[in-house]
């Protein structure tokens, strides 16, 4: 089986041949998009969340328990990944919380060489937008959960994620509780 992942312009973005152990990704989101974490919990569930033209790599940390839930996003540091965050990810769903742990895009992405400073004031203000929109788009999966409550959301960013996460709480109603 072949999975191919297309853009909204239908440019390939990802191919996936898992029987010939083959992935090709598209160079300008290959950070966001080809890091493969391990889910070690029967629990746990990798989703694609779609965000900008591209889908965004995740990781739902469920708990065993039942009933409408309260629902944590995880952002993690510079350079990082979901990965880092899952730990605690899990902890929180054994307490008896959804956790959402995601990659943002601008992980391994780096400054235009050569760029001057007004073109690079304007990547960083596209970088940054980028990875609320992302953190946003997790909000509206979790919404869409039927065991989510809807109004128990809340935001988990460390480092980079911190004020990725200030950001998110600034500009999204959704947002309940924040921890930076």
């Amino acid at each position: 089986e072949i999975t191919i992942w297309s853009d909204e312009t239908g440019r390939m973005i990802r191919l996936s041949a898992p029987a010939q152990s083959l992935e090709v990704v598209r160079e300008d989101i290959a950070a966001v998009s080809s890091r493969t974490v391990t889910i070690s919990r029967p629990n746990d569930e990798r989703v694609n969340i779609p965000s900008n033209g591209f889908s965004l790599a995740g990781t739902i940390s469920k708990p065993v328990s039942t009933g409408k839930l309260p629902a944590v996003v995880f952002l993690h540091g510079s350079g990082g990944d979901r990965s880092e965050q899952l730990d605690t990810a899990v902890a929180l769903a054994k307490r008896g919380a959804i956790a959402m742990t995601i990659t943002a895009p601008s992980t391994g992405k780096t400054a235009p060489p050569g760029a001057t400073g007004e073109e690079l004031v304007r990547w960083q203000g596209a970088t940054l937008a980028a990875d609320v929109v992302a953190a946003r788009r997790a909000f509206d999966v979790l919404a869409g959960d039927d065991r989510v409550d809807d109004e128990r959301l809340g935001l988990v960013g460390w480092s980079l994620g911190g004020r990725l996460a200030s950001i998110v709480a600034g500009v999204d109603d959704r947002v309940r509780a924040t921890v930076l």
